[in-house]
């Protein structure tokens, strides 16, 4: 299970990101030809659309190709870009803790120390989601790989030693947490890979969604 939360912590955040912009110019699409598709406000639409691309620090590059994301002001706003993307992965992880939890028989069968250090360790892919996600997509230019790659691997990195203070089912694995983090470093070039790739995917995939209510 110690891999499938990591997984699930990406379809999480494809799902609060991708499919927040995909509903949202669907929404914008639709009623711009004068049919109903959702009840809602024309401004919470915008949010939405707004608070994805922000997660996936596209904001600068996509802002001048749709008019729900022509406000200059916010893309001086440096608190939003640090702040939006951690929110959205931590959003992810603690999504990807719960959804796993009631099937996590491997924590439950290493971790002694009763119910709380069970459900402590289990949502510790909160913060390590949050750190994910939120150092990458707030500080890698979308434009230059090399920034992406050292983004990628900083990122990961961030995200092993968040994760540390949390998961007692891998500290009582290694008997120590030391042991555990030089373990999870392991995986960091690993981690990095996925989100770069994960980077360029939805990179396109909204570009797509975003080019198809231009004018509306």
């Amino acid at each position: 299970m110690f891999c499938l939360d990591y997984v699930l912590a990406f379809v999480f955040h494809s799902a609060f990101t991708v499919g927040a912009v995909h509903l949202s110019t669907e929404w914008i699409r639709k009623n711009g030809g004068g049919a109903s598709w959702l009840s809602v406000q024309e401004d919470h639409v915008d949010l939405a659309l707004w608070t994805a691309v922000t997660a996936l620090g596209f904001q600068s590059q996509i802002a001048s190709k749709h008019h729900a994301l022509d406000d200059a002001r916010a893309l001086t706003r440096s608190w939003e870009r640090n702040l939006v993307p951690g929110a959205v992965g931590l959003t992810a992880g603690s999504a990807a803790s719960l959804a796993l939890y009631p099937f996590d028989f491997v924590r439950e069968g290493v971790i002694t120390g009763g119910l709380r250090q069970r459900i402590v360790s289990a949502a510790s892919t909160a913060p390590y989601a949050g750190a994910l996600f939120g150092v990458y997509f707030s500080q890698r230019d979308p434009n230059r790989i090399s920034s992406q790659m050292g983004w990628g691997v900083a990122a990961a990195s961030c995200a092993a030693l968040a994760e540390a203070p949390f998961d007692y089912a891998k500290k009582a694995m290694f008997s120590s947490r030391m042991t555990m983090i030089g373990a999870n470093m392991l995986y960091v070039p690993f981690a990095a890979l996925m989100l770069v790739m994960y980077d360029k995917a939805t990179a396109k995939i909204m570009t797509q969604y975003l080019d198809k209510t231009v004018g509306k």
